[in-house]
C-alpha cells in the first residue's frame, strides 16, 4: 500500500465516520423531538403497630410489621384493589391503565411502602400516586386483623419537574454514537472489499 492509498483509505473512512455522526445524530434529533415524556412520582406509606410511627410497639412488633410488608405491598397488584382507588377519587382511567403504571415496592430491611405512578402528565403522575397510597393505608388496615396495624402516608407524592425520558442532547449523543460505530463498520467492510479485489487482481 502506496501512501497515497493509506491517505485515501484515511481520508475515506474519515468522510464515513463524519457522515455515520451525522446520520446518527439526525435520527436521534428526530427522535427526541418527537417522543412522548413520561413522569414518575412516588408517595410513601409506613404501616405501624399502635397509634404512633416513631415507637412501633417494641422490637417483636416491628419485626412482625416488617414480615408482612412484602404481602401488604402485594396488595396494589390485585384488581379489586385498582378498582377501589379509580372509584374512590374517581380517577379518568381504567383499571388496566392503572394497573399497566402503577408500581408497588418495598424497600429492603425496612417498613416503608412506595406507590409510583407513571403518567403523561405531572400533576396526574403525583395525584394517581397519592390517591394510591391513601386506598393502600386503607386496605391495609382493614385486612390486618392480628394486630392494630395503623398505616401513615409519610411522604405524600410532589409533582415532578423533569420527566423520565432522556434530554434531547443525551438523545443525538446516543445515536451518534450508534450512528459513529456504523460508520465504522461500513468503512472497514469498504477496505476489506477493496483489499481483496486488489489481491485477487
Amino acid at each position: 500500500m502506496t501512501i497515497a492509498d493509506l491517505r485515501h483509505l484515511l481520508l475515506t473512512r474519515a468522510v464515513v465516520l463524519l457522515l455515520g455522526v451525522a446520520v446518527g445524530a439526525g435520527i436521534g434529533w428526530n427522535v427526541a423531538a418527537h417522543q412522548t415524556l413520561h413522569y414518575s412520582a412516588t408517595a410513601t406509606i409506613l404501616p405501624a403497630v399502635g397509634g404512633g410511627t416513631s415507637d412501633p410497639g417494641g422490637f417483636a412488633q416491628s419485626v412482625f410489621i416488617q414480615s408482612r410488608v412484602p404481602e401488604y405491598a402485594a396488595f396494589g397488584t390485585t384488581d379489586s384493589f385498582l378498582q377501589r382507588v379509580i372509584a374512590t377519587f374517581r380517577l379518568p382511567l381504567s383499571r388496566d391503565q392503572l394497573g399497566d403504571n402503577l408500581s408497588v415496592t418495598a424497600p429492603k430491611m425496612s417498613s416503608l411502602i412506595e406507590t409510583t405512578v407513571r403518567a403523561t402528565d405531572p400533576a396526574s403522575a403525583a395525584s394517581f400516586a397519592n390517591a394510591a397510597a391513601e386506598t393502600l393505608a386503607r386496605v391495609i388496615s382493614e385486612r390486618e386483623s392480628l394486630l392494630p396495624v395503623r398505616v401513615t402516608v409519610v411522604d405524600s407524592a410532589m409533582t415532578p419537574t423533569r420527566p423520565d425520558n432522556k434530554g434531547t442532547g443525551e438523545v443525538i449523543g446516543l445515536y451518534g454514537v450508534l450512528g459513529l460505530v456504523g460508520g465504522f463498520l461500513l468503512s472497514l467492510a469498504t477496505t476489506r472489499v477493496r483489499t481483496g479485489d486488489r489481491v485477487a487482481a
